[in-house]
């Protein structure tokens, strides 16, 4: 029972082993000897212990492990009894050590799969699917995309641009408690695609929005850009979709709040406003075809702000927006820039109710022949010269206000000291 038996080569010279110079994550890697005999099945001979830099062991001891995790790679490998090979001036059977370094080899599109995959996987194919987008991002090329095999809500801090989409023919939901977006020197632009989108929050880099349906919570002002198209796409009831350059939207639907430096519309828009929360454009504006705005029946009234906007831009945007043929009401109400103490906004104006009356005091209706302004000012006191006067009649030849005609009242008082 204390035989052994020799697996050296030559007896004057110690052995070695040696990991390949250059491992990539997905490698099948087998460790290089020195001075064994020719034909010896390392198998049966060896243990082999593979640990990472953490000194956690790895590989269930096999012989060629394929790599699945970067970093540093350790082994360890001793014979087994009977065997016996001297690696020092003594006779004991001996061990030896090597390490070397992992690097994760990048893929232009890696699968996950929050189900039934497993962050230990490659991530390479949908039968070896990562679990979470986040071990996705160490996997996945600049500029390559990630594939959702099932609904996620794995959050990601992301820095490189990638495209996160759903499986051809599906339309599963992203739903992290945060993503964060950025590069240091670079901004990430990050695609998302064919996805219904929820509780996504804490942004900064570039982020599109495609052919996505959903909600999120809040994107942050840190944002460069935000580009939505072909989506039915919005904001929780208290959230904000905010960008420091320029939100686009193109052939789509944007629900709820934003806010944004400079505002781009291409394509057929919708707005679906939130009462008392007004979306905000802070720059440049630029509509190439009207915009919907589309007001819950419940809180279509007028005076309703529906978009904050810079000032001295009334005119041009009121232009470039347009009620939904049903809340025109036959022309009964429109959208206008109106300046007011806090800021200048597109509101819904109202001209008259569906009876043909004044539906305010003092606002002419569709029809009605301008003369004398409502009311009496011979009521104030110590008032002289006074006078008022409509102006804005488009029908100049028979005094009559007309659709789309926006009527003002322009009212002159002087005091007694002023005469």
């Amino acid at each position: 029972g204390s035989y052994r038996i020799n697996v050296l080569d030559d007896q004057s010279a110690y052995p070695t082993v040696a990991l390949p110079t250059t491992m990539y994550v997905g490698d099948t890697i087998t460790p290089t000897f020195t001075n064994i005999i020719g034909g010896v099945d390392l198998a049966s001979v060896f243990t082999f212990k593979w640990k990472d830099g953490n000194s956690f062991e790895r590989y269930d001891k096999a012989v060629s492990p394929k790599l699945t995790k970067a970093g540093t790679l350790k082994l360890n490998v001793s014979v087994k009894k009977p065997y016996a090979m001297q690696t020092s001036g003594n006779s004991s059977p001996g061990s030896l050590d090597v390490q070397g370094t992992v690097t994760q080899k990048l893929l232009n599109i890696v699968y996950v799969d929050a189900n039934n995959g497993d962050n230990n996987n490659l991530g390479d194919t949908t039968t070896s699917a990562l679990k979470t987008v986040g071990k996705a991002i160490d996997h996945v090329a600049e500029g390559g995309t990630i594939i959702l095999l099932s609904d996620c809500s794995s959050s990601a801090v992301i820095e490189k641009s990638v495209t996160i989409r759903s499986a051809d023919g599906n339309k599963f939901t992203f739903n992290p408690s945060y993503i964060y977006v950025y590069r240091s020197v670079n901004f990430a632009s990050v695609n998302f695609e064919g996805l219904t989108v929820s509780k996504a929050a804490g942004y900064t880099g570039n982020i599109t929005f495609n052919n996505c349906t959903g909600t999120i919570s809040s994107i942050a002002d840190s944002i460069a850009n935000v580009t939505v198209e072909n989506s039915a796409f919005g904001t929780t009831a208290d959230g904000v979709l905010s960008a420091a350059n320029t939100l686009t939207l193109n052939n789509s639907s944007f629900s709820g709040k934003f806010q944004t430096n400079n505002f781009v519309s291409t394509g057929n828009n919708t707005l679906n406003i939130v009462k008392n929360r007004p979306s905000c454009i802070n720059g440049s504006i630029t509509i190439a075809d009207p915009i919907t705005i589309q007001v819950n029946a419940d809180d279509f009234t007028k005076g309703l702000k529906v978009l904050e906007i810079p000032e001295g831009t009334g005119d041009t945007v009121q232009d470039k927006v347009q009620l939904t043929e049903t809340q025109k009401q036959n022309g009964l109400y429109k959208l206008k820039g109106q300046k007011q103490y806090n800021g200048t906004y597109i509101i819904v104006s109202q001209r008259a109710d569906a009876a043909g009356k004044i539906a305010v005091a003092n606002e002419p209706f569709i029809n009605q022949e301008v003369g004398e302004p409502y009311g009496n000012l011979s009521t104030a006191p110590n008032l002289y010269g006074k006078s008022a006067e409509w102006s804005g009649f488009s029908n100049t030849a028979e005094k009559k206000w007309m659709a789309d005609d926006v009527p003002e009242l322009t009212v002159v008082l002087r005091t007694e000291s002023d005469m």
